[in-house]
């Protein structure tokens, strides 16, 4: 399975996991529109494995920020995205600024 078509997988479930929810505080929609808009640039991104890490630390940074708790499922999805991008060799220095949802909109 190539890394484009696991993670897909993944953001699909996390995705429909999250938007499922009662509680949709801005947050939680703001995790949701990145992870639609990364389900539909995956497959033409010059380095998806980047966009993966920058999704991962998006997520993590305003679920922070906006109090977002995750249940099991959802912490189980973002730590396969986290390790997909781990072990395909993004590293730490594509963790700034990634707090804007427009780097997923270029």
């Amino acid at each position: 399975m190539g890394i484009s078509v696991s993670t897909k997988k993944i953001v699909y479930q996390l995705y429909n996991h999250l938007i499922a929810r009662a509680d949709k505080n801005k947050g939680l929609r703001d995790i949701t529109d990145v992870l639609l808009q990364v389900y539909t640039e995956i497959d033409s991104s010059k380095y998806p494995e980047l966009l993966e890490n920058r999704l991962v630390n998006y997520i993590l940074i305003v679920a922070v920020d906006n109090h977002v708790l995750f249940d099991t499922y959802e912490k189980k999805c973002i730590l396969e995205l986290e390790n997909i991008a781990k072990n395909l060799g993004a590293t730490i220095n594509y963790q700034a600024g990634c707090v804007s949802k427009a780097q997923f909109y270029e």
